[in-house]
């Protein structure tokens, strides 16, 4: 069913799955260090912020609020125990969901065993909340 989604998506997003499959062979040659799944990943990010650009900018407002109520650089918030570590426009965060299976998008095993939220951090740190991770 998810894979049936996904196809739906690049059709209706992307029309000729060729303009897509040279897309990510172009990243796939900048970053040749990154696994499938980081490519994955970058590729959605950057063609939503090439689509939607008022959407990011409206993203980084919310951030940059974010990271002036916080008490500190990690982005502590006294009534909270937990923290915010990204911030992505919800049609993006949707989207990320559907590409990346397992595990899912920055899950906790995805976390554990991929180290995602690190790479992601140093990847695309203007989804990051904190100023410090």
């Amino acid at each position: 069913m998810q894979d049936e989604r996904l196809e739906q998506f690049i059709e209706e997003k992307f029309g000729d799955k060729e303009i897509l499959a040279e897309g990510l062979r172009s990243l796939i040659s900048k970053h040749k260090g990154e696994s499938s799944r980081q490519h994955a990943i970058r590729a959605m990010i950057e063609l939503y912020e090439r689509k939607h650009p008022g959407a990011v900018e409206e993203a980084d407002k919310e951030i940059q609020r974010r990271r002036e109520t916080a008490i500190n650089k990690f982005s502590s918030v006294e009534e909270q125990d937990q923290r915010l570590l990204f911030s992505f426009p919800a049609p993006l965060y949707h989207r990320l969901m559907l590409i990346v299976k397992e595990p899912p998008f920055l899950s906790n095993e995805a976390i554990e065993q991929l180290k995602e939220e690190e790479w992601l951090a140093k990847a695309f740190p203007r989804y990051l909340v904190p100023e410090k991770f």
